[in-house]
């Protein structure tokens, strides 16, 4: 069967995926695997039922605008605005990392340094499509969501900048960093100009709408609003996916995007569905047996690598082992992105078309099993932080806690105050290194034979001593990263620990001298990994990998060189915390008393290289009671660590993550005072989201509470 038209199209594949959607949930399988295999069906593979691929294109087109435009409507520009550096790190660490190893796995299957480098950038950008239907179906929660999708959105951003830099290099032209900034530049003015604009007239626009009381007005201005950003995006040359993101959220400013969310849902749905068949009839089975092995390689390496990459940045930046485990396997496959990307090369004739096919089935078989890991990421970070070695859990829970201190405080906040600067010319050193690689990957071949035209010397002695030039010219980049990676070490140090000069004041200085030890060996791999992935086509494969590993073993000796105190710190803390279980019964706390203030009064209770701890009894009809330490997302939330817990007189020092509270337990809270006081907050129930800075009100005791300081 050969349709003719676009309704017949649209007919024949939303039966079958209809059929074949009910099995899978039936089976309960997810629905987007559903969709994959009726694409299959009715694609250019199978020689019974056939539908136009180019109409169904366009029709997919759409379901990846209302697909984003629906994340964007749950992502308003502050929670942007929160979550973009941090998210930030962890994309500058796992895009660079995939871009080292896609690279290197290019040349091992005999790429040229091109094709290797398409590679690399193939497999650094993950789904926002696959990753947000996944979510749909699976019911994540939006705190952990948030993050993800902050990765994506921020993984979107280098795209585009990977975009312009492989085209530059497929044309043959010379990349500059003058070149590399103009392209940055127009994407921020571009970024800048659509935001300013929309936050004067949208949110506006639709409050007006919405006050007309007409549903279907509400739809249609918000849709159109949604293909104005879209349109806008494609006409600079960007993501259609990211003008309709940022129309989404802002519509968001407008407070009524809930909904606007419940009437685009159907219509988003359907398009999405038509977009995942789209992806299904990409799939062809037939693979010969040589692209067989490369498929399978490439595909243990997109998983593997962002797992591994994406939980190595998101705790390197503080946020847990499990939600940092949890993220990685959210983000292991490749989509939308990457066929863009292949499809350049592929016009530019700069890759053969394995590369594109190659992609297209990564791109497949990651899409089938994400939801399934998505399913299996909570069992699976679980399983590892409940056999994580005590000591180990100690210590990522007081890394967490301390990160967590530093990005709450107020940005006024001497220490605060001057890491931005820092930062900005650490990504400044970090750009000149990668252009300084790509100027000299670009032009090996003519600085190598004008060299050689104008000296006598061996082509050895010719390979060492411009190596030992490019070295000498990039060292005072590397010089100040360093230097401006201990600064702000230091300062993140000083300003998360903080304390009395008692004489306990050494499991202070034990502390600090540990937290700064690992801020700067994590501000050097974040720095060190991008200009590695730049690097690597410089190298040898094998040599690259050597490079880099001796690198990552100098990172851990130093490390391991610095935390020699913290056995010290460890037991010191986990006797204090025992001993502040073994105490008498918590004191009486008053209904108006300000626990911030209480705290504030006794410079005594302080735990050092911890900050103020409080006791905490779970009541019965508490929100707490029946959920375990993760799902409450307190660290996460407020910054304050749960450091221990007793139950029937047993305790447990740093419980899992996987732990139940039950009511009678008694917990330990360590943190900030202003940590403590939102957490304490948000245990009672006040306040069950994100606490704000200007919002930590202090928590008054409600039925049942049973608080006091330690």
């Amino acid at each position: 069967m050969i349709t003719h038209n676009i309704l017949e199209d649209l007919a024949l594949i939303l039966c079958i995926a209809a059929v074949v959607t009910v099995i899978f949930h039936a089976l309960h399988q997810p629905v987007v695997v559903g969709y994959l295999v009726a694409g299959m069906i009715v694609g250019p593979y199978t020689p019974y039922l056939l539908v136009d691929a180019h109409r169904i294109e366009i029709l997919s087109e759409l379901g990846v605008i209302l697909l984003i435009f629906s994340i964007g409507l749950e992502f308003s520009l502050r929670r942007l605005a929160r979550v973009a550096p941090t998210a930030g790190l962890i994309t500058i660490v796992q895009v660079g990392l995939m871009m080292w190893i896609g690279d290197m796995v290019g040349q091992a299957f005999g790429f040229s340094a091109l094709e290797s480098l398409y590679l690399g950038a193939i497999l650094s950008i993950s789904s926002t499509t696959i990753v947000a239907k996944a979510f749909a179906d699976e019911g994540v929660d939006r705190e952990f969501s948030e993050l993800v999708y902050g990765i994506l959105l921020c993984e979107d951003l280098v795209a585009i900048l990977l975009l312009a830099i492989l085209t530059a290099l497929s044309a043959g032209n010379s990349l500059t960093i003058g070149a590399i900034g103009i392209t940055a530049g127009r994407l921020v003015a571009f970024l800048a100009i659509l935001i300013v604009v929309g936050l004067i007239f949208v949110p506006r626009t639709i409050r007006a709408v919405a006050n007309l009381g007409s549903q279907e007005t509400l739809l249609i201005a918000s849709i159109g609003i949604c293909f104005a950003g879209a349109l806008a995006a494609q006409r600079f040359g960007y993501s259609v996916a990211l003008g309709a993101f940022l129309a989404g959220s802002l519509i968001a400013e407008s407070g009524v995007s809930p909904r606007v969310e419940r009437l685009v849902e159907p219509v988003r749905d359907m398009f999405a569905a038509v977009f995942f068949v789209s992806v299904g009839m990409l799939i062809n089975p037939a693979l010969s047996q040589g692209q067989w092995i490369a498929v399978m390689v490439v595909t243990l390496v997109v998983i593997i690598g962002k797992v591994v990459a994406v939980t190595l940045g998101a705790v390197l930046i503080g946020e847990g082992v499990p939600k940092s485990i949890r993220a990685g396997m959210s983000l292991a496959q490749i989509g939308e992105f990457s066929f863009i990307i292949a499809s350049v090369g592929l016009t530019m004739k700069a890759s053969r078309e394995f590369i594109y096919t190659l992609a297209v089935a990564v791109s497949a078989i990651t899409t089938f099993l994400t939801p399934f890991l998505i399913r299996s990421s909570a069992p699976f970070a679980a399983f590892i932080d409940r056999y994580m070695p005590r000591g180990l859990r100690l210590f990522t829970a007081l890394y967490s806690s301390w990160i967590a201190r530093f990005r709450a405080a107020p940005s006024a906040d001497s220490s605060w105050s001057k890491v931005p600067g820092s930062v900005a010319w650490i990504a400044l050193d970090v750009l000149a290194v990668a252009a300084l690689a790509i100027a000299v990957t670009t032009r090996e071949q003519d600085i190598y034979y004008f060299a050689l035209s104008h000296t006598d010397l061996p082509g050895r002695w010719l390979d060492w001593i411009l190596g030992a030039v490019i070295f000498a010219v990039a060292m005072p980049f590397f010089i100040g990263i360093v230097v401006r990676a201990w600064r702000i070490a230091s300062l993140v140090a000083l300003g998360a620990i903080t304390g009395p000069r008692t004489d306990a004041g050494h499991l202070i200085d034990a502390s600090r001298r540990i937290l700064r030890a690992v801020v700067f060996s994590a501000i050097l791999l974040i720095a060190g990994i991008p200009i590695f992935a730049f690097a690597q086509p410089l190298l040898p494969a094998y040599e690259g990998a050597a490079l880099m590993g001796a690198l990552a073993a100098l990172l851990v000796l130093l490390l391991w060189h610095s935390v020699r105190g913290l056995r010290e710190v460890v037991r010191s803390t986990a006797a204090l915390l025992s001993l502040a279980l073994d105490s008498s019964h918590p004191e009486e706390v008053h209904a108006e008393a300000n626990v911030r203030k209480t705290l504030s009064d006794n410079d005594s209770e302080n735990i050092p290289g911890i900050g103020r701890v409080l006791q905490f009894r779970i009541e019965p009809g508490l929100p707490g009671v029946g959920k375990t330490i993760g799902e409450l997302h307190l660290t996460e939330s407020t910054g304050a660590a749960v450091l221990a817990m007793s139950r029937d007189a047993t305790q447990v020092m740093i419980p899992a993550a996987t732990q139940e509270l039950r009511a009678g337990d008694i917990i330990v809270l360590g943190g900030s005072d202003e940590a403590i006081a939102a957490a304490h907050t948000m245990l009672l129930g006040s306040r069950l989201s994100r606490p704000s800075h200007e919002d930590n009100r202090p928590p008054s005791r409600g039925p049942g509470d049973d608080t006091r300081p330690i």
